[in-house]
């Protein structure tokens, strides 16, 4: 399948509709029932956008994959905001989560962030 929708990727690029092609480089699997292709997308207007398109991908794949009952499920997944760390604590908490031994090495060297 994979294979097949890079290739409807690379054909969609030739026409020159790169928003198509971006939209079609995002996360894609099959799901273990063999007929629907999850999409996973991170923008609400992305899942609009994916409509204006299913027809002719969706003909491409049931072609291709000899499956008529192919299905195309995008699914909107909200991107995970970083959490920056401004105080040294933060920063510590940070690296300590990374690093657990760098707590113990702060409780033995008893510092503190006052």
């Amino acid at each position: 399948m994979q294979k097949y929708w890079a290739e409807f990727a690379l054909s969609v690029k030739q026409q020159g509709k790169d928003m198509w092609f971006s939209m079609l480089n995002q996360e894609v699997a099959l799901e273990p029932d063999g007929v629907t292709v999850k999409m996973t997308l991170t923008n609400p207007i992305l899942v609009d956008k994916v409509e204006e398109f299913r027809p002719e991908l969706m003909q491409f794949l049931k072609e291709k994959l000899q499956n008529s009952r192919m299905m195309l499920n995008p699914v909107l997944e909200q991107a995970k905001a970083s959490e920056k760390a401004y105080t040294d604590e933060e920063k510590f908490r940070k690296l300590a989560e990374k690093y657990p031994y760098l707590l113990e090495l702060k409780n033995r060297l008893g510092l503190d962030f006052t």
